[in-house]
C-alpha cells in the first residue's frame, strides 16, 4: 500500500504536522496542488490535512469530492483540542454524518503566525482578539487571538498514526 501526504495550509502549522506524518509513515509531505496530478491507486492510503480558516478546512470539499475509501483526514487550527464543543463543531459544519462516521478525522491544535498572515487574516484576529477579551471561553480554550504563539506538538499525532498504521496493515 502507497501511502500519499497532502497538506493545504498558509502559515506553517499544518505543513509541519503533514511533514511529521509522512516521516513517521516512511512517505513524503506534499502540498495540496500535487493532489490532482498524483495517480492515486484504489488501495492506497491518502492522508490529508488542511488550515481551519473561518470555521471551514481549507481544501477538504475538494478531497472528499474525489475520495472516500482509504482517507484519512485532520485539520490544524488555533484552538486548543481541549475546546472539544467548538472541535466537534468544526466537524459537523465541514464533513457531512455520512463522511463522518466513514473518514477518520483528526482534530491538531498549531497557533498563530501573523508574519505568515495577510493583511485581511491578521486584521480579523485581531477584531476577534478585542470581542473576545473578557468573553467566557469554552474550557481549555482560553488563548489570546492577538499574538503569535505556537502549540504544535508531535504528541497530537498519536491517535492519526495509529489509525493510519490499522488500515496499512489492512
Amino acid at each position: 500500500m502507497k501511502v500519499h501526504v497532502f497538506y493545504s495550509g498558509k502559515t506553517g502549522f499544518t505543513k509541519r504536522y503533514a511533514e511529521w506524518i509522512a516521516q513517521e509513515l516512511g512517505c513524503r509531505a506534499r502540498p495540496y496542488s500535487d493532489f490532482a496530478e498524483t495517480a492515486i491507486g484504489a488501495e492506497d492510503l491518502v492522508i490529508f490535512g488542511g488550515r481551519l480558516h473561518a470555521g471551514r478546512v481549507e481544501r477538504l470539499k475538494a478531497v472528499t469530492s474525489r475520495l472516500r475509501d482509504n482517507l484519512i483526514v485532520f485539520a490544524v487550527g488555533a484552538a486548543p483540542a481541549a475546546a472539544e464543543s467548538t472541535v466537534e463543531k468544526y466537524w459537523r459544519e465541514n464533513l457531512t454524518a455520512e463522511e463522518r462516521a466513514v473518514i477518520p478525522h483528526f482534530y491538531m491544535q498549531g497557533g498563530l503566525n501573523f508574519p505568515e498572515m495577510g493583511f485581511m487574516d491578521r486584521t480579523i484576529m485581531h477584531v476577534v482578539a478585542l470581542l473576545m477579551k473578557g468573553k467566557q471561553q469554552e474550557p481549555g480554550a482560553g488563548i489570546d487571538f492577538g499574538a503569535s504563539f505556537d502549540a504544535a506538538s508531535k504528541d497530537a499525532l498519536t491517535p492519526l498514526l495509529s489509525c493510519a498504521n490499522d488500515r496499512m496493515r489492512g
